[in-house]
């Protein structure tokens, strides 16, 4: 069940998540955190930001600006991929 947060809510788009998407929302978390501090979003927001930003180039726009050589590893390239399956 996916708290009763109206943001969270339309995030995902229902009050559950079904099994089939779970492990989906799952790695897409997973991978949000690990891209957090790269982004350089502020801390107490930044996994809503990353996982409701409109495109994975946003995220990567992101990093690219934060980063002093403005460039993204493979890893990190690996994460926007698990995060195009959730985001909208």
């Amino acid at each position: 069940m996916v708290p009763r947060v109206p943001a969270l809510r339309a995030l995902v788009g229902s009050e559950w998540i079904t099994l089939d998407r779970a492990e989906k929302w799952l790695k897409a978390i997973g991978a949000a955190s690990l891209l957090a501090q790269a982004t350089g979003l502020p801390e107490r927001s930044n996994l809503y930001q990353i996982l409701s930003a409109p495109t994975p180039g946003h995220i990567l726009r992101r990093i690219e600006q934060s980063n002093e050589t403005g460039t993204l590893n493979y890893q990190q390239l690996q994460y926007l991929e698990i995060l195009k399956e959730v985001l909208q």
